[in-house]
């Protein structure tokens, strides 16, 4: 007996490794899933600023690019456009997956009824219809008409997609309005995966300790934020709660991606703070390693994540999958993940910080809510089950 045909895939998102992003990392993680199945994959995607050293990806091939600009008609994508179109319309993969909102989905979207391979859309959050007022004329108001167009279209094509994949059964005009959208056009196939990580265990360096590589004693309290440098992230939230708190023996830790003129900005923003303020102390930090990152996350007493939007960070995954308790900012689906301290303002992440400083029992019943969670929700074992089984599905009709 002839044993079936692998199946092939196409994974086409905006970012991909060597990016440290969540939409980069979920896409880097999907491709591992399909790959350890025998499929063949492919990922279109954009160049990186400094050129990947290989388009191949563990045995995937990566097609790059060149596009840039946005769905706004004031500053609309430009660049290979024609190729990309030509690069879906000329492909034979059995199923193409479209990670989250940007140009690698809103270009194809002319073309779906021309493609061959049966498509599924991965959101990663949509803000849906946004009023962000403006001093200048026209005072923001035709970016708020235009996120109204959207919304009106995006009812006519998302059931063009054979699946749509959310992180969270939750709807809400604010993060995760397309959800709503979904279900207000009657998908027939809404599909919940939420992300995933690997046991902690089994990624533990040996011999690497972060506190003694950055002279953190094992009497101070230590607080991790890991995110990349940018306004979104919103670092300065975190870095006001933490002085606002004032906790004595504590250092609150940053780390990002390369520095740039947000993070620069930031260091000077605190260093009068941290000139006259001898309780807590702040260190920056880029481009770390992977492995020291995951002793950072290991020997952290508490996570903290301050970002303005956020679906289901990675990061805060990871944090419960080390068993680490977390103080973050509203935003996405985070309210709904099990082992932290939600907060609405600086005022309520300062107290929840030293809340979770001054009580070790607490950051030790945080910290195994979190962890079960991830054995439970978030095991990479079982949010693989439920995209192999999708994908073998879908491409069996």
């Amino acid at each position: 007996m002839n044993s079936p045909k692998p199946i092939s895939i196409l994974v086409a998102t905006f970012t991909f490794p060597p990016n440290k992003d969540g939409v980069a990392e979920a896409s880097s993680s999907m491709v591992q899933v399909f790959l350890n199945k025998g499929w063949h994959v492919d990922v279109a995607t954009g160049p990186t600023s400094l050129p990947r050293n290989s388009l191949n990806f563990l045995g995937s091939k990566i097609y790059e690019f060149a596009i840039t600009g946005t769905p706004y008609f004031k500053d609309p994508f430009r660049g290979e456009i024609i190729k990309y179109r030509n690069f879906l319309l000329q492909g034979d993969w059995d199923l193409i997956v479209f990670q989250s909102y940007w140009w690698p989905l809103y270009l194809a979207l002319p073309i779906l009824n021309q493609m061959r391979s049966k498509k599924i859309l991965v959101s990663h959050g949509h803000s849906g219809i946004n009023v962000s007022l403006t001093p200048v004329f026209p005072f923001g108001i035709l970016f708020y008409l235009f996120t109204i167009y959207q919304s009106i279209m995006m009812l006519g094509w998302l059931k063009k997609f054979e699946r749509v994949v959310f992180l969270s059964r939750r709807c809400d005009f604010n993060n995760f309005f397309d959800h709503y959208l979904a279900k207000l056009c009657k998908h027939p196939h809404i599909k919940v995966i939420p992300n995933g990580v690997n046991s902690s265990q089994a990624f533990l360096p040996s011999g690497l300790s972060f506190r003694h590589k950055h002279n953190i004693p094992a009497s101070c309290i230590f607080f991790l934020c890991v995110a990349n440098y940018e306004t979104r992230k919103d670092q300065g939230f975190a870095v006001k709660a933490f002085r606002k708190a004032a906790i004595p023996n504590s250092v609150l830790v940053f780390i990002g991606s390369k520095f740039n003129q947000f993070s620069c900005s930031l260091q000077r923003d605190d260093a009068p703070f941290a000139f006259h303020n001898s309780v807590g102390s702040i260190i920056w930090l880029e481009n770390v390693p992977r492995d020291e990152t995951l002793s950072a996350f290991s020997e952290c007493d508490c996570f903290v994540l301050s970002s303005k939007r956020e679906a289901q960070p990675i990061a805060l995954l990871e944090a419960m999958n080390f068993s680490r308790p977390w103080v973050a900012r509203d935003s996405g689906c985070i309210s709904e993940m099990p082992g932290g301290i939600v907060v609405q303002n600086i005022s309520t992440m300062a107290v929840a910080m030293s809340r979770i400083a001054n009580d070790s029992e607490q950051r030790c019943r945080l910290g195994r809510i979190g962890f079960s969670a991830t054995q439970d929700i978030f095991d990479i074992k079982k949010t693989s089950s439920a995209w192999i089984k999708l994908a073998e599905g879908l491409s069996s009709n």
